[in-house]
């Protein structure tokens, strides 16, 4: 994929996959939930961390996104707080200090005890104020976009492919692009994982095609200008939280 690496990740983007989780065939695919999942009632409080992001390049008018999904939340009735992304970063940096890492001497690997302890301690550090039920993990994803014809589905939305030049001018697609997907990690209060959810937002790239026919990408600019996009897949992301989930 096309982009520069963030080294100032968000910690928590990984957490799923340090925990077991189930799926619902009747679901969006890659949605998981922990068993017995109730989904979060309209009265709880919910903290909100800064989005975080694989590429820079895509880091762009994320407040557009977070705003999204905070009025989404207290829609549904919810408290709702937005967590400062200096707070963040300076909170965390605390809490690696206390547990003295989470990275495993031996082989590099995230240790999963001291993990799971830094995130208890990190909610309780940024619920000291207020009583937080849930606390949000929101992330700015590259999914695999399957294509048909002019368009692009994933992660339950369609989207017209994106081309620039003459050579792709009302082109037919088949195979796959990337898309951008917003990814919703949901925590308790005491740091047990709750669900994982996804929603497609936009196409990020435009598709070329030189002289030489030789593909390449091209960044699209202001990725979140379409405000009807970006609520549709905040939407698809949220919708699975605000009920029980029907496990088979």
């Amino acid at each position: 994929m096309v982009g520069e690496y963030v080294l100032k990740m968000h910690p928590f983007v990984l957490f799923l996959y340090l925990v077991g989780c189930s799926t619902l065939p009747d679901t969006l695919v890659d949605n998981r939930y922990r068993e017995g999942y109730n989904g979060i009632k309209s009265s709880e409080k919910v903290l909100i961390v800064p989005i975080s992001m694989e590429y820079r390049e895509l880091s762009e008018d994320r407040e557009r996104v977070t705003q999204s999904l905070k009025s989404r939340f207290e829609e549904n009735g919810m408290s709702v707080s937005v967590l400062n992304e200096e707070i963040y970063w300076n909170v965390w940096g605390e809490v690696l200090k206390e547990v003295g890492g989470i990275y495993s001497p031996i082989n590099g690997l995230i240790d999963k005890t001291k993990y799971e302890n830094a995130l208890t301690k990190f909610i309780s550090k940024t619920s000291r104020s207020e009583d937080f039920s849930v606390v949000i993990f929101p992330a700015l994803i590259i999914k695999k976009a399957k294509t048909s014809g002019g368009s692009a589905r994933w992660d339950g939305v369609k989207r017209r492919v994106l081309t620039k030049g003459v050579l792709l001018k009302g082109a037919s697609f088949s195979g796959n692009v990337e898309g951008l997907s917003l990814q919703v990690m949901v925590l308790d209060s005491s740091a047990n994982w709750l669900s994982t959810t996804y929603g497609g937002l936009v196409l990020p790239y435009y598709e070329k095609l030189d002289n030489l026919r030789v593909p390449s990408k091209e960044l699209k600019q202001n990725l979140f200008s379409n405000d009807l996009h970006i609520n549709e897949g905040v939407d698809i992301a949220l919708s699975p939280l605000f009920s029980p989930v029907n496990f088979p």
